[in-house]
């Protein structure tokens, strides 16, 4: 079956670098959990330099025959979308008795699942590419083949969608994986995500002035995917918060997938956007989750902070910018925002994806700019220093 895998793997275009179970490094996987078989595959990524490890259980009970495919995704390669990386299953287990006719039924699904396999790393490859197109009809292909206990895929196919961007069509994504997989972090996540920027396209340039009377008519919960959505730019952010704080109460929630810092940076920036344009008052939330972000990031270890660093960069600036919409004219408010828009800077050059990120340093570097500019003539007060976070032997 492993030789069977790596022969499917070998005819996809997009990837130009595989290795089987017989290469030097690579061998077998006997963790009898998930963690311990997620360890083992990162071990062999690590040792290899490689960024996908497939693999998974192939057992008998005696009477019946179980194929479960697994996979894992390096946070080097999944650098730009935390989504992909860490481990998780492909699909719901393959199980057929042994020595009898349902062995072909079985063969056949087990073709299907190569070919959901096939799609799913060519989508993977197109992602990490930045081609969000051919990643979203690389998805596709592989749920027409099979979609039942691939609820993963509808999640990858949403975070593919809202970069074209499409955040109407992402939201769909996400319904689904919600449909099949009631309270699932992920998709709670990603369609916070998604009605963000709904609500950001809905408000415009001169979001509607705020009315209280509405907010009380949103009596939908984020995991309601069948109530229609509201369609005023207010409502839809007071929705997205639903979402972040459902996700964080889920039980569902992948080891690998962050939903903490995913939650606490989606309420911060939701809340920031909310209270900008006087949605309420949102600031206090604004400073506790985006700080959450970064107190999360200063503890983590090398290989969650390389996952979720992109956040915590984010999560720096837009700190700043509360600082300055509350305190603008103030010399030592400006200073601090300076310092928050320096480390936020910082963090993305650590950033594995320089490519990618670069649009951002240079927005937030247009921002240090003018506010060392407006600084200059107004005071001295300010101290060049090493902004947290920043390790001095990486620069």
């Amino acid at each position: 079956m492993s030789d069977i895998v790596a022969g499917e793997l070998n005819q996809i275009t997009q990837i130009d670098n595989t290795l089987g179970w017989r290469a030097n490094g690579v061998g077998h996987i006997l963790g009898q959990t998930a963690f311990e078989r997620e360890a083992q595959a990162a071990q062999i990524a690590a040792l290899l330099n490689a960024d996908v490890v497939i693999y998974g259980v192939v057992r008998s009970d005696g009477i019946y025959n179980i194929f479960e495919p697994e996979f894992y995704i390096t946070a080097e390669f999944a650098s730009i979308e935390p989504e992909l990386v860490g481990a998780d299953t492909l699909g719901r287990p393959v199980e057929f008795v042994g020595n009898s006719e349902d062995q072909i039924v079985a063969a056949n699904t087990f073709q299907r699942r190569l070919g959901v396999l096939r799609h799913f790393l060519r989508g993977l490859a197109f992602y990490l590419a930045g081609n969000f197109e051919g990643a979203q009809v690389s998805f596709d292909q592989a749920l027409a083949i099979e979609s039942d206990g691939l609820e993963i895929l509808y999640v990858f196919a949403g975070n593919a969608t809202v970069r074209i961007p499409n955040a109407d069509a992402a939201l769909a994504y996400y319904n689904s994986a919600l449909v099949a997989r009631p309270g699932y972090a992920r998709a709670l996540v990603g369609r916070g995500i998604a009605l963000y920027r709904m609500a950001l396209d809905a408000g415009g340039e001169n979001p509607p002035a705020y009315d209280p009377e509405l907010s009380l008519s949103l009596q939908v919960s984020c995991g309601d995917v069948a109530s229609p959505l509201p369609e005023p730019a207010q409502l839809l952010g007071e929705l997205a918060l639903r979402c972040y704080r459902e996700a964080r109460s889920s039980s569902d929630q992948p080891e690998t997938a962050d939903i903490d810092v995913k939650v606490a940076f989606g309420l911060g920036q939701t809340s920031l956007w909310l209270s900008i344009h006087g949605y309420g008052d949102h600031w206090h939330d604004v400073q506790a989750q985006l700080s959450l972000v970064l107190a999360l990031y200063e503890e983590s270890p090398d290989e969650r902070k390389m996952r979720i660093r992109a956040a915590a960069a984010h999560a720096s600036a837009w700190l700043g910018l509360r600082l300055l919409t509350l305190d603008g004219n103030n010399a030592t408010s400006v200073c601090e925002a300076l310092s928050d828009y320096r480390t936020a800077v910082a963090l993305l050059r650590l950033d594995v994806n320089r490519d990618y990120n670069q649009r951002w340093i240079d927005i937030y570097g247009q921002q240090i700019g003018a506010l060392e500019d407006w600084l200059s003539v107004r005071t001295n007060a300010c101290m060049e220093s090493t902004p947290p976070f920043v390790n001095e032997n990486s620069r």
